[in-house]
């Protein structure tokens, strides 16, 4: 369905039914967070049809996931009263898309389609089974032709099937759009500030948080860690650069948990940078032990590292950088005095 079918679509239906869906659509274009809009939305649709609940369901081709991205009851409701569909398979959501083929829509109302459904469509029917499903509504969520996943209205009014119909197939049209946006949307987020191999912060990260530090009135403690793996180099020339992937990607989750919550960052090749806000001298010490003792112990952990500390914020990101890339290099220095057999770096 393309905007000019959509819009006429809007022109034929009921009065109730076109301010239903100019209603949610202006929800939907709101300024509020997204994924509250979008349940705002579900609620809207539950209410109008008289359902007992409606959920959406999306497909990650990539990691072979479907994600329960939306779900709502009736008003009222306790939801522990209520049979749920918990954790659907991929595989079964995925088999959603042959069962719709280019159908806009697939209606389950009576015995009948019912019987059809347990026929062309037995997951569906056990399903419906398991969850006391009388009746569904079932619509593809799709962007450009392709198919971003699936919701579902169940046992609403039968009032009202045909403008439930409308209301819904419209409204998933205008949902898979908004979807489909705001998802590219926060992955240009992520590549802007998150680094792919490693899932890390990137520089650009980094720069904006420093950025906002040294501009920032609230002078709490401050540390900088620079590390710099040692060995990277040789791993790539002798093991070859899956290894080096794999070894960066080992020392990014080992950063991971020794920083908790602080912010870690890839700042380039093999260099990264923790932040540690709001911690005593002797926190950020024990830090730098864990580091210095994962070494030891991990021979997939290996670093060299220099930092920075000030109890007083940092006014001044050139002087810290350079404060605790000195004492990196001086380490790095030492480590490669030590094993000039591993000194691959001419």
């Amino acid at each position: 369905m393309d905007k000019t079918e959509s819009s006429n679509r809007v022109d034929s239906v009921s009065l109730d039914m076109a301010l239903a869906i100019i209603r949610n659509c202006m929800t939907l274009m709101s300024a509020g967070e997204f994924r509250e809009s979008v349940r705002t939305v579900i609620k809207d649709i539950i209410k109008v049809s008289g359902a007992r609940s409606c959920r959406i369901m999306l497909l990650d081709d990539e990691n072979r996931r479907a994600i329960n991205y939306c779900e709502e009851l009736a008003e009222g409701l306790d939801p522990a009263g209520i049979p749920g569909d918990g954790n659907i398979p991929y595989e079964v959501v995925k088999m959603w898309e042959k069962m719709i083929g280019s159908r806009e829509s697939i209606i389950v109302n009576g015995q009948e389609e019912l019987d059809e459904i347990s026929r062309t469509s037995p997951g569906l029917a056990m399903m419906m089974k398991r969850n006391q499903t009388t009746r569904i509504v079932m619509l593809p969520l799709r962007r450009e032709g392709e198919i971003l996943g699936f919701m579902y209205v169940v046992n609403f009014s039968t009032d009202r099937v045909d403008d439930l119909k409308d209301l819904v197939e419209l409204m998933s049209f205008f949902l898979g759009s908004e979807i489909f946006n705001h998802q590219l949307m926060a992955r240009l987020r992520r590549m802007s500030t998150e680094d792919e191999l490693t899932g890390l912060h990137n520089r650009n990260a980094m720069m904006n948080r420093i950025n906002d530090l040294v501009k920032s009135d609230e002078k709490g403690s401050v540390g900088v860690i620079n590390m710099d793996l040692n060995g990277l180099k040789r791993i790539n020339d002798t093991r070859g650069h899956e290894s080096g992937d794999r070894y960066l990607q080992h020392a990014a989750g080992v950063m991971k948990d020794i920083f908790g919550e602080a912010d870690v960052y890839r700042s380039g090749g093999d260099e990264f940078i923790a932040i540690v806000e709001n911690t005593t001298h002797e926190g950020f010490s024990q830090l730098l032990d864990k580091l210095h003792s994962m070494g030891e112990k991990d021979p997939e952990f290996n670093l060299a590292m220099g930092y920075y500390w000030s109890e007083d914020g940092i006014s001044d990101a050139r002087t810290a950088f350079k404060a605790a890339d000195n004492s990196m290099y001086s380490d790095k220095r030492r480590y490669y005095s030590e094993h000039p057999e591993f000194d691959r770096r001419h």
